[in-house]
């Protein structure tokens, strides 16, 4: 028998795997940006370390592209959103 942990994962759980880590915690993101620049960020959608000023206002259309996550820029203090299928790096459990 397989063992799942070797194969690779599909798009949706990866998404599935960000959401949830991002959920807990600050995570560091490298991604290829549209106009093919990189960036790094230190995000989060945990609303413990967002702030009460800073809570997320509702998406304008009432959802989000599949694939796409949106998060809080820790440095930004902005929110910003990534493609999941144009992420490098992925990092959780950052300290801040």
């Amino acid at each position: 028998m397989k063992s799942s942990m070797f194969e690779p994962m599909t798009a949706k759980e990866k998404e599935e795997m960000f959401r949830s880590d991002l959920s807990f915690g600050a995570c560091r993101v490298m991604f290829r940006k549209a106009d093919d620049s990189v960036r790094e960020m230190i995000c989060t959608t945990n609303s413990a370390l967002i702030g009460d000023r800073d809570a997320p206002v509702p998406v304008t259309n009432g959802f989000m592209k599949e694939g796409v996550i949106r998060v809080f820029d820790l440095d930004a203090k902005a929110w910003r959103s990534f493609r999941v299928d144009r992420v490098m790096s992925f990092e959780s459990g950052i300290c801040i």
